[in-house]
């Protein structure tokens, strides 16, 4: 329990309150890369002064000259173009300046904004606000029990409290959380029939099981009636979404019902894996 409670803290403090930090330390780095290139650049600033001023006293001597021959006139050509070059070098350095003073200004700013919030205090703040929301969802569903399904009880309170991270106090929010909360619980039930379905055929020749009984001293932990009621052997052929089956002739274990008809959407464990139908064509089908 301690590791949960640290492993859902940690979550939280990195959803809440890490965002500001890494933008800060992206920040950071982006100015470190900046620096570097500045760094760079004034040494070729310095460089291209050094070269500047001595293609200007080149250009002066050969101006100096009553007569130029044609290597001179074409050396001058060539000095006056990169004189041309090292100048819009220099202007290019000045707005990279600016932009450095500009990133170590905001980055002093978020530093100073952060050094202000109290971590501690802020994730404490949000873990009450979402245990208490837990707490109404889980009081409304006592008076909706027609939400709930035995799988919930795979579900671990990091499940809940992401659950409800923009949780509001309507039915309609409320159904919609429960329905999360049950694809949760589903896919963990189905993970552990996978398992113990993949035994039954190593020890049965690869046959699938004539009855969800069958399936029992395959799973890891003891499974309540009232769970495996919930499903039951369909042909893949028989649901309305995709199968991950090697045939559609193959059979699969699914739910039998939905609890929401207009929120829910059906599984399915093969031998070959999960299958979930996530689109309009994966819901259930349309009741009489």
């Amino acid at each position: 329990m301690k590791k949960l409670r640290l492993g859902i803290l940690g979550a939280i403090l990195t959803a809440v309150l890490v965002s500001p930090w890494l933008i800060q330390k992206r920040a950071g780095g982006r100015l470190l890369s900046k620096q570097v290139t500045l760094q760079q650049q004034v040494v070729l600033l310095e460089q291209l002064s050094a070269e500047n001023e001595r293609l200007s006293n080149s250009v002066a001597r050969l101006k100096s000259s009553h007569s130029l021959t044609d290597a001179e006139v074409i050396e001058l050509m060539k000095l006056r173009a990169e004189v041309g070059q090292l100048r819009q070098a220099v202007q290019q350095i000045e707005p990279l300046r600016r932009q450095i003073r500009r990133i170590r200004q905001g980055l002093q700013q978020m530093e100073e904004w952060a050094a202000g919030i109290n971590l501690t205090a802020l994730l404490a703040d949000e873990m009450e606000m979402r245990r208490a929301r837990v707490a109404q969802l889980k009081q409304w569903l006592e008076e909706v029990p027609s939400e709930q399904i035995p799988e919930l009880q795979f579900l671990s309170e990091f499940n809940w409290i992401g659950a409800v991270e923009n949780l509001s106090v309507t039915d309609d929010e409320y159904r919609q959380t429960m329905s999360r909360l049950r694809y949760e619980g589903e896919i963990a039930f189905s993970k552990m029939a996978f398992q113990a379905l993949q035994q039954y055929a190593q020890a049965n020749h690869g046959q699938f099981p004539a009855g969800l009984s069958q399936l029992r001293p395959f799973f890891e932990s003891p499974i309540d009636d009232a769970t495996l009621e919930r499903y039951e052997i369909v042909p893949a052929k028989s649901l309305n979404f995709e199968v991950n089956v090697e045939a559609p002739e193959d059979w699969v274990i699914t739910q039998k019902a939905p609890v929401n008809r207009d929120l829910d959407h059906r599984g399915a464990i093969s031998l070959r894996g999960l299958s979930v139908g996530t689109s309009e064509a994966g819901r259930w089908d349309p009741g009489p």
